[in-house]
């Protein structure tokens, strides 16, 4: 977590703001620490392989369903998550795709591709059962995303990384004890918005999920 703290810092010169964001995100994760929810002996690891699609069309949310505008060219996306209790978990993700050029980035046209690869780290909080009554085993669950990112934008010329506050909703369908599917979208909002190719941006998700 330290080595996170410092590589941000350092590489990303991040303002006070971002760092009391990334300060608080460190006191809740040490919080959910402690296993005071009754979670047991339950299913702790959760690990996924999947893709995703990245939407950096600078229209925001009025057209988050525009698929002709997503990005789905090399979209691999490993995530792996450690559940504390029944409510809070952290999670981390390494993703890839590409930015194509026929695709607008931030309502322009690029004149070539860009690679893209994302650091995620996210906090997890589990609200289904705040709703209706579920369990760990249960088929359904639903959790809410806060969390930073390092999204690193890669041309023939240099690689511009940039930080990212993230906030979203994902959802896990488990098939059976140990085997399901995870759908998830955050919303990854920039913190040098506009310069190096870099945009806030929505990156929705697919994948297989295995507990243990």
């Amino acid at each position: 977590m330290r080595l996170i703290i410092i590589l941000i810092t350092n590489k990303l010169t991040m303002k006070k703001t971002y760092l009391l964001i990334l300060m608080s995100f460190i006191t809740l994760s040490s919080i959910a620490q402690v296993e005071g929810n009754g979670f047991g002996p339950g299913y702790k690891w959760t690990i996924g392989l999947g893709v995703n699609t990245i939407d950096s069309d600078g229209t925001g949310f009025n057209q988050a369903f525009k698929t002709k505008q997503w990005n789905f060219k090399h979209p691999i996306m490993f995530t792996a998550e450690r559940k504390w209790n029944n409510t809070f978990a952290t999670s981390f993700s390494l993703s890839f795709n590409q930015l194509e050029k026929s695709n607008l980035l931030d309502g322009v046209y690029p004149t070539k591709d860009f690679s893209y690869v994302a650091f995620d780290l996210n906090g997890h909080l589990y609200f289904d059962h705040f709703i209706f009554k579920t369990t760990r085993n249960d088929w359904f669950e639903a959790y809410a995303i806060a969390g930073l990112g390092i999204p690193v934008i890669i041309n023939n010329d240099n690689n511009n990384a940039d930080g990212s506050f993230n906030t979203g909703l994902g959802l896990n369908f488990w098939i059976s004890d140990n085997w399901g599917i995870r759908l998830q979208s955050v919303g990854k909002f920039a913190f040098n918005h506009g310069t190096n190719n870099h945009s806030n941006h929505i990156q929705n998700s697919f994948a297989i999920i295995a507990r243990f």
